[in-house]
């Protein structure tokens, strides 16, 4: 059986849980926000880091290159 509470005590009840509820929804839209900055951070980090991987591939077969012209050339 339900508990019997005045009015008052009531809207005071309906009241704190209003604002409970919107607090709740303030912190989840912060955590959100949050997480979608994190999910940024991290796709231009592994971009990044691709990036500089390929700068180095690139830089190792060119330093291949150099170093197979340079033994071409000492056969000749």
């Amino acid at each position: 059986m339900p508990i019997k509470i005045s009015p008052v005590m009531q809207f005071f009840v309906e009241r704190e849980h209003r604002l409970l509820t919107e607090q709740v929804q303030a912190r989840n839209n912060n955590l959100s926000m949050a997480n979608e900055a994190l999910q940024d951070q991290i796709r231009d980090l592994r971009h990044n880091l691709y990036m500089r991987e390929e700068v180095d591939a690139r830089r190792r077969r060119w330093q291949l290159s150099r170093l197979m012209h340079a033994q071409e050339a000492q056969r000749r």
